[in-house]
């Protein structure tokens, strides 16, 4: 998983993966189909990890729905236990085409997150304005990880959440009137 959590699907030779793992090509073949069978099994356990999109549902009012998921994901993508950014953001964006079955996969993945922070803003929005500020908030979470794998530090993240945030609650209050 962190082979291609750091260099994403294509930046990960078969060599690699097997040295990492400890096992010769047959055996990696045996146990996964494929490389890709692997690359599969390693998004769902990245995906089993905590991460931004956990107990959205605590939250009693949006600001503070939308701060807790972006400081969630700060965490998730400068972490020390972790690589720097996000493994489906940055995972698969630009693939040969013989990999391309694979990048709609990751492509079904991102547009599932962005419909998991859709239903947890609901509670707020109507049908429209939630899908719209889902796709928004899923533009900045990718925005996060691909700032964090290029060296922004916890600190330089927070001041776009205080921006978003701040953007946020004045909408709401003008929703509110």
């Amino acid at each position: 998983m962190h082979l291609f959590w750091r260099h994403g699907y294509e930046g990960v030779s078969l060599t690699d993966l097997t040295s990492a793992i400890g096992i010769a090509p047959p055996s990696l073949y045996a146990a996964f189909g494929s490389k890709a069978g692997l690359y599969r099994e390693a998004l769902d356990r990245y995906f089993g990890m905590p991460g931004a999109l956990t107990d959205l549902g605590e939250a009693l009012e949006l600001p503070q729905a939308v701060e807790t998921m972006l400081r969630k994901a700060i965490e998730a993508v400068t972490s020390a236990e972790g690589e720097k950014g996000c493994m489906v953001s940055s995972g698969m964006v630009q693939v040969s085409p013989d990999h391309s079955e694979l990048a709609l996969e990751l492509t079904k993945r991102r547009n599932d997150m962005r419909e998991t922070i859709k239903r947890a803003i609901l509670r707020w929005l109507d049908e429209d304005r939630a899908d719209a500020l889902a796709r928004y908030l899923a533009t900045v979470l990718q925005g996060l990880s691909v700032q964090a794998k290029d060296g922004a530090t916890r600190e330089e993240l927070e001041l776009v959440v205080t921006q978003v945030v701040g953007g946020i609650r004045a909408t709401t209050s003008i929703l509110a009137r």
